[in-house]
């Protein structure tokens, strides 16, 4: 089983590759949010939009970090459809496309767009600003953008703000910018009318606002503590299909929070749920609450020893395990996601490779044969993030050493 390449698009901007999925110096791009747009008229259509995230780094574990790529074709964050039955019909071709990265250099923000044509290839479209700065450095998380209806949610790490920008078929317009009430915003989620981010720097934290129209309102009793330990190198906030639970995957600790959240939008306190697995980075939720972890194991530290789990949030916010730790025998495995509810691939950076995984109906996870491997970027690629087009016809992955983007069909065999 192998995944079809399609061709390779070169990313607007360079990248720097820092320590396998963790933070470092030098200009990153996280890509994000790959939405589908109508080919007519001048409103938007943001069926087919996906989320990853590009070069980031961590502050704690993994030893040496994993280096994430993001990947210009996609979002990083949730997005309001995050994985599952897309309510396309089998086999019929997405519309054109567009496909949204993140800058974050050190200085202005911006958001790079991409169109993607009905066969899956991308072409550049332009830059626009987002209203907030860039760190100018990796991120280390999945999800820093996010799309939900006709907005587009950004991180902006270098003034620790949020910014909210409205999708067209031919450009993103800034909406609103709103401080975060933390430090380092690298990762956001949206459902609904709530959108929750993750602040990344020391011990981290959670903010959340109430969404109208693109402008963002602070909710009351949704900013909240990670566990409380030190450090935390937070990689990823998400919510629950239902949504009825924040989700926070900590690296340096080990451990995957989940917060309760009220009718009004406000959060509870963390309940700590260990990982399967070391170093627990991205994550994704099928329609159904299945979510599945990406598991670094401390990056290039450890060698082969990546792997990915699969849980579901139980009443009261405990985990059902369904797969612990399925190991892949990669390096770094960061970035993941979920096609078509029945396929996983994670992006392997240390090892220049991304694996492939059946999902179960009941959630289990079980490696491709013959290793699980579906491609082989070969040396100085470094994939990273990665994104699905809604009807799960195209997989795109970031590679940040190569400074390019590889898009891939997937085949029904995955």
């Amino acid at each position: 089983m192998s995944l079809n390449a399609e061709g390779v698009v070169g990313v607007i901007g360079a990248l720097f590759l820092v320590a396998a999925c963790g933070e470092g110096a030098g200009t990153s791009m996280d890509t994000d949010a790959e939405t589908e747009v109508g080919s007519e008229g001048s409103e938007p259509e943001t069926a087919g939009t996906e989320a990853t995230t590009g070069p980031q780094s961590t502050t704690a574990e993994p030893e040496e970090g994993t280096t994430s790529t993001a990947d210009p074709t996609a979002t990083s964050g949730e997005t309001s459809d995050e994985s599952g039955d897309t309510g396309e019909t089998e086999g019929e071709p997405d519309a054109n496309g567009m496909v949204l990265a993140l800058t974050n250099p050190d200085g202005l923000n911006a958001v790079i767009a991409f169109t993607r044509s009905p066969d899956g290839l991308l072409e550049p479209l332009g830059q626009f600003a987002t209203g907030g700065m860039g760190s100018g450095g990796g991120l280390g998380s999945q999800s820093a953008l996010a799309i939900a209806d006709d907005y587009l949610y950004v991180v902006n790490p270098g003034d620790d703000t949020v910014s909210s920008m409205r999708i067209y078929d031919d450009h993103v317009a800034l909406v609103d910018v709103a401080a975060t009430d933390g430090v380092r915003p690298t990762s956001v989620a949206v459902r609904g009318d709530r959108l929750y981010v993750l602040n990344a720097e020391g011990a981290g934290s959670l903010a959340g606002f109430e969404l109208d129209g693109g402008a963002m309102t602070p909710i009351a009793g949704a900013s909240r503590p990670l566990s409380g330990a030190q450090t935390t190198a937070p990689a990823q906030v998400g919510i629950s299909p239902d949504g009825d639970y924040v989700v926070v995957t900590e690296r340096a600790t080990n451990l995957i929070l989940t917060y309760a959240i009220a009718p009004d939008g406000s959060l509870g306190e963390p309940l700590l749920n260990p990982s399967s697995g070391q170093t627990p980075f991205g994550f994704q939720f099928r329609d159904d609450g299945v979510f599945l972890v990406s598991e670094a194991f401390g990056g290039g530290a450890n060698p082969g020893a990546s792997a990915a789990s699969s849980y579901r949030v139980a009443d009261g916010g405990s985990l059902w395990t369904f797969s612990g730790s399925v190991a892949n025998g990669q390096t770094a495995a960061c970035w993941i996601e979920i096609v078509g509810g029945r396929y996983a691939y994670t992006t392997n950076t240390a090892s220049n490779s991304v694996s492939g995984y059946h999902v179960a109906a009941d959630g289990s996870l079980e490696l491709f044969l013959g290793g699980g491997v579906v491609h082989e970027f070969g040396e100085d690629h470094s994939p990273i993030d990665m994104a699905r087009s809604e009807d799960d016809r195209f997989l795109y992955v970031l590679n940040g050493a190569a400074d390019e983007i590889a898009a891939f069909t997937v085949e029904e065999d995955g």
